[in-house]
């Protein structure tokens, strides 16, 4: 996972097939279940609450690529669902639901500039690292 700044993150991502990723994310205070392939291919939660979705269209298997999730509140946990399909129009052929998958990330707080003591008229500001994950890379198994 590469971090960005508080509110976007970047993941890397392996699939070993071509098709369609999903990824379905929200605040992990409002998470209840894990959703089903349908729902997080809709940008669904358990409860069919609609939530962030992210796709990507996969035409060469097995490279490692970059998904971006963006609209990230600082301080706040995360969980991402993904799941795949096939790319055929109005019938994904998704996974079946117990092979979605769960990671969880968190953004870091937000933080102010700070005052140079030395020189009050100057700001310095702490760089944000973005989010706190391990480097992902994920294989989901294809159909």
């Amino acid at each position: 996972m590469i971090g960005f700044n508080q509110t976007t993150a970047a993941i890397n991502l392996t699939l070993d097939n071509f098709g369609i990723l999903y990824v379905m994310y929200q605040p992990m205070n409002t998470r209840r279940a894990v959703p089903t392939s349908f729902q997080v291919a809709n940008g669904l939660d358990s409860r069919n609450t609609r939530y962030f979705l992210q796709t990507c269209n996969i035409t060469t298997p097995n490279i490692t690529f970059t998904i971006t999730l963006s609209g990230l509140k600082p301080n706040t946990q995360y969980s991402v669902f993904f799941t795949t399909g096939s790319t055929t129009p109005d019938f994904p052929d998704l996974l079946p639901s117990s092979k979605v998958k769960e990671i969880t990330i968190s953004t870091t707080p937000e933080q102010t500039p700070t005052t140079n003591n030395e020189n009050p008229d100057a700001t310095t500001s702490n760089r944000i690292k973005g989010l706190s994950l391990l480097v992902l890379v994920l294989a989901i198994s294809s159909l």
